[in-house]
């Protein structure tokens, strides 16, 4: 439902701007059209005028009878009175220019000038020469001049008619446009004029020239008028899903302004202050406020108490401006300098955390929906400050933790009948998560249990069955990250989460010996009648376990219950037709085969094998023998909790899906082929007491060819230069060097031509994971994919190879 509900929004969304774009350019052909008849009209008034001084009243002034002299004198002086008036109707309103008595002859001119024309040109008595030489070129000159008359009376005429659809096309783009009718009519009447304006100037302008740049264009108006309309239009805009980003972002005066809007307090400019905050919140990733002089104490000026105050309506304890305020600091929060200057400003992080140190907080929450609004707003700001890799940030997780009530209060979140909102709960998650994780922040050893027991009930049971499991909630997909994220930092955090599960089961079974192992439970999420966020987070949590797991029983059921759904799921792992990666469909003997080799794979690479000589071994080996080493997940951000989960698992059964939608589920069909590759790895590094070095290695088959030829296409995949892509042909090359290691597995990939693959790869990839190297972490800051190079893994693969 959800995922039905998101499309039907994106349809409407894309419908109105379709609207828009369509009665845009409807204006805009118009007003072409219309410049370039008046054009038409005033070139052949000014050629009139010029015929009718120069040939006719200056050449044959004496020859000309009264009726034409007249009607000649007439035309001309209409002529040269509408040249002054059109000069004057494109620099003036016209409202302004009908305004006076004098333009009367600007309005009936041209009915003049017809009528006149039309009669001369039928009554047609003039010119007659009588054999008089001084006379043969009168009538020619005169049915040239009455002629060049008509033909501007017909494209008047068809000027005329045209504009008298202005007024219903003006209306039909504000409708499109979704103006309301009380400042949008006069908006769009008032654009409509500067159109007409930039185009009579420039035609060319009409097809560059937008409704947008037009707002952009007020806000460097000195009127605040003008100012209030920009910002109006820009505002309607974004609600309706266009990223003004590029036409605001490189002009830094603008932005300027916009920031001394939010910090206009008095009289009618209160107007545009809400308006301006929505804009600002949609542009305050991208901005760094040392650019921007001043922007801080305006944009704090939106959370005092007196602008609360005063803006209270009926009573509310929550207001818009005060939500906006927050949205703009949590989306400045995203850069790490923002960070330290939004916790230096003076009074402001007092503000920020005064609803999580509230000793009230879950009963105000409880009681009043604004209040929700307000302290989820806050949540939600607080975590990129609590997980900012500054000092401020460190400061904050000390104070966060030595807080007896905030660390309460979050933890009063996570309890299901607590009444606190999806997203409430996910900021608590994320702020708790990172207090148990940095270590200097001291946070009570009790305080970090509960953090886990609460994570591990809401990610594995909460709402439990086949149906739970298959539908996608981001509460639980955020328990889940955060569990993966504690679980890669450390061994003892492992063991707590061990121990924090055996506690859970041991109190729902009434038995402390009724203990069902995690890894079993976890197990269980691979399956893929679950949700592919699901089934990543619980290979995460795996992949961590397996690399700080030390009990025999636990290496075991690894072995027999982890590894077999591992390799069917890597087996079988397809993509739907719909997205560009389409990975082949395998059969069902295919992936009983797959499992089966790599089943003994394990068996053999778990196992003392025999290896090559110790001087043709690389320096890399060390780093892939054991799991301890591998370049794993030990960055893993808290970020999250940002995602919009309702998207990641939608129903593959509507075609009608958006290009976003397309990527962000190839991408999550990435991570989950990341994880399983990652979970595989780690499950090599296994030792148990069981592995018997002199095991027999199985005869070799075709079928041992399948896993390996499954790796290469993955590799061949995975080409295009991106982060995600990197880590996934890093782990392949590793799974393919851990398997040669395996002296008859050397074979399999000298036959797939294996290595060829993996050289093309590293070739592709080269530029971007020497960026990586310089910048020391990766582009997206998830996972770190630096080390072991790809090169190093191409270069070792060679020798057992070549």
């Amino acid at each position: 439902m959800t995922g039905g509900g998101g499309r039907e929004g994106s349809d409407s969304r894309w419908s109105i701007l379709e609207a828009r774009q369509q009665e845009e350019m409807s204006l805009n052909t118009y007003v072409l059209v219309q410049t370039y008849v008046l054009m038409a009209v005033t070139g052949l008034g000014y050629l009139a005028l010029t015929w009718s001084t120069v040939v006719l009243l200056g050449g044959f002034v004496t020859l000309l009878g009264k009726k034409d002299f007249s009607s000649i004198t007439i035309i001309s002086m209409i002529q040269a009175a509408r040249s002054v008036t059109s000069i004057c109707t494109h620099l003036f309103s016209e409202r302004l220019v009908l305004a006076y008595s004098a333009m009367l002859v600007y309005t009936f001119g041209p009915e003049i000038c017809i009528a006149l024309s039309l009669w001369r040109i039928g009554q047609r008595d003039y010119g007659v020469s009588d054999g008089d030489n001084d006379k043969a070129n009168l009538r020619p000159s005169l049915d040239f001049f009455y002629s060049m008359v008509l033909w501007q009376g017909v494209f008047y005429g068809i000027w005329y008619l045209n504009r008298r659809t202005e007024a219903r096309r003006v209306v039909s783009f504000r409708r499109a446009c979704d103006f309301p009718e009380a400042w949008g009519g006069e908006l769009v009447a008032t654009y409509h004029v500067y159109a007409k304006q930039r185009c009579w100037e420039n035609p060319a302008s009409s097809q560059g020239q937008g409704l947008e740049q037009y707002a952009v264009e007020l806000l460097g108006s000195d009127s605040w008028v003008d100012n209030l309309s920009g910002v109006r239009i820009l505002d309607t805009f974004i609600r309706q899903g266009v990223d003004m980003r590029s036409l605001l972002l490189p002009s830094r005066p603008k932005i300027q302004k916009m920031i001394d809007m939010l910090g206009w307090r008095h009289g009618q400019e209160q107007d545009g202050r809400e308006i301006t905050a929505r804009i600002m919140a949609h542009l305050a990733g991208d901005i760094v406020l040392s650019q921007f002089p001043g922007a801080m104490r305006s944009i704090s000026s939106l959370l005092e108490e007196g602008t609360i105050r005063r803006y209270r309506q009926g009573g509310a304890t929550c207001n818009k401006l005060l939500l906006q305020g927050l949205s703009i600091l949590e989306r400045l929060a995203s850069d790490r300098h923002n960070c330290s200057d939004i916790c230096s400003t003076a009074g402001l992080l007092p503000m920020i955390t005064a609803p999580v140190y509230s000793a009230t907080l879950i009963q105000d929450t409880e009681n009043s929906v604004e209040w929700a609004c307000v302290v989820n707003a806050s949540l939600k700001l607080l975590c990129p400050l609590v997980r900012a890799p500054v000092e401020a940030g460190r400061r904050l997780r000390h104070e966060f933790s030595s807080n007896t009530i905030a660390v309460s209060n979050l933890l009063q979140i996570l309890n299901q009948d607590s009444g606190a909102g999806q997203e409430v709960q996910i900021g608590a998650m994320e702020i708790l998560t990172e207090l148990a994780k940095d270590l200097s922040a001291n946070l009570a050893r009790e305080s970090k249990q509960n953090v886990t027991k609460k994570l591990l009930h809401i990610f594995l049971f909460h709402e439990r069955g086949d149906e739970a499991a298959a539908m996608l909630k981001p509460v639980k997909a955020t328990a889940g990250r955060m569990l993966a994220v504690l679980s890669s930092d450390s061994k003892i955090e492992t063991m707590n989460i061990k121990e924090a599960y055996d506690g859970i089961v041991a109190r729902l079974t009434g038995s402390p010996e009724d203990k069902k192992n995690i890894i079993a439970h976890l197990s269980e999420l691979i399956d893929a009648k679950n949700s592919i966020v699901y089934r990543t987070v619980a290979a995460e949590i795996l992949t961590n376990l397996c690399t700080h797991c030390d009990l025999e029983s636990d290496k075991q059921l690894i072995k027999g219950t982890v590894l077999p759904l591992v390799l069917k799921e890597l087996s079988s792992e397809r993509r739907e037709p719909r997205l560009s990666n389409v990975l082949p469909r395998s059969k069902s003997t295919l992936v009983s085969e797959s499992s089966r080799i790599l089943l003994q794979f394990i068996k053999d690479a778990m196992a003392k094998k025999k290896r090559p000589p110790q001087s043709k071994r690389s320096t890399a080996e060390n780093d892939i023998e054991t799991p301890r080493n591998f370049e794993r997940v030990n960055n893993t951000s808290c970020a999250w909790g940002d995602r919009d989960w309702s998207k990641l698992d939608e129903s593959s059964g509507d075609q009608r899906m958006t290009s976003y939608q397309w990527n962000v589920e190839e991408i999550t069909l990435k991570e989950l082929q990341e994880s399983f590759l990652s979970l595989t790895l780690a499950i090599c590094g296994l030792r148990t007491r069981e592995d018997d070095p002199n095991d027999d290695v199985q005869e070799y088959d075709d079928h041992e060819q399948i896993f390996v030829a499954k790796l290469k296409t993955i590799v061949e995949e995975n080409c295009l230069p991106t982060s995600g892509n990197l880590r996934i042909v890093k782990l392949c090359g590793q799974i393919a060097i851990a398997m040669m290691r395996c002296n008859k597995y050397i074979v399999q990939f000298k036959g797939q031509d294996f290595l060829k693959s993996l050289i093309e790869a590293s070739k592709t990839m080269s530029k971007l994971e020497s960026c990586m190297l310089f910048t020391g972490n990766d582009l997206r800051q998830k996972k770190s994919t630096i080390r072991p190079l790809l090169s190093d893994l191409v270069r070792e693969a060679q020798q057992f190879v070549c």
